[in-house]
């Protein structure tokens, strides 16, 4: 595993810590991401799986997430810098959370 991918998962599992005492926390890829009819290479990062209880703790659903690096995009945009982005994933495809600066400062 090189430097930026370790880099990577160490950060995504620091954020994501307090998952882990959840049922059935599960890593499912580390690398580039690359959501369903993306174009491109894809994202560094990690994507990851775990239970939510729902409903009064009578549903549990399962919610795949993940956290990844970003290069610069969108002339004029919030996100024309480095930064992290976490995603969630319903049905295979990515859609955008949060955002933080490459230091972890939020941004949205």
């Amino acid at each position: 595993m090189g430097f930026t991918t370790g880099a990577i998962a160490g950060a995504a599992i620091g954020a994501g810590a307090g998952l882990i005492k959840n049922k059935k926390f599960k890593i499912q890829a580390v690398g580039r991401l690359k959501s369903k009819g993306a174009t491109g290479k894809g994202h560094l990062g990690v994507k990851y799986s775990y239970n939510r209880v729902t409903n009064n703790g009578t549903k549990v659903q399962k919610v795949v997430n993940s956290i990844e690096i970003h290069a610069p995009h969108g002339e004029g945009a919030k996100h024309n810098f480095w930064h992290w982005q976490l995603n969630r994933w319903p049905k295979g495809k990515a859609r955008a959370v949060h955002h933080w600066t490459i230091y972890f400062r939020r941004i949205d």
